[in-house]
């Protein structure tokens, strides 16, 4: 491809990329969380629609994630906007509904419209050809699920 789309998708899977690294070496995170925001802010830029919504939905679980000012680039704000916008925007993406219901629960302590999210989501992926991605992505369902419900 040439232009936006294909730019968009070279910011976006390089940004998959390092959060892959930061996850697996959290030491290194600091010195590459402004690239992930700056590459994953390119993304969203140029094409919101790569991977229903993914720059989108990686954005919102950085700033979810990341720590808050003033160490980090942490925003449960934006955290909710981005992830809102997935879910709005690609609603029939698995993961948009995950992360936006994590966010529900951690920034808002929203716990039934964290659930809602949940519930959605989970269909969404019992329902879909998510492939390997599936038995990867329960995992992720079973450990938010976990959390929400207050067993560690």
């Amino acid at each position: 491809t040439s232009g936006g789309e294909g730019d968009a998708a070279t910011h976006y899977y390089l940004a998959a990329n390092l959060g892959l690294a930061i996850n697996d070496h959290p030491v290194q995170a600091a010195e590459n969380i402004q690239r992930l925001e700056s590459e994953l802010t390119r993304a969203v830029q140029l094409s919101r629609g790569i991977d229903d919504g993914g720059p989108l939905r990686l954005l919102g679980m950085l700033y979810l994630k990341a720590p808050p000012w003033p160490t980090g680039i942490g925003d449960g704000d934006k955290a909710l906007s981005y992830l809102k916008e997935a879910v709005s925007s690609y609603p029939g993406h698995p993961l948009n509904h995950l992360f936006y219901a994590e966010a529900l629960f951690e920034v808002d302590d929203q716990k039934p419209e964290a659930q809602k999210e949940i519930k959605k989501g989970t269909q969404l992926l019992n329902e879909g050809q998510w492939g390997f991605n599936r038995v990867v992505w329960q995992k992720e369902f079973a450990d938010v699920v976990r959390e929400i419900s207050g067993r560690r």
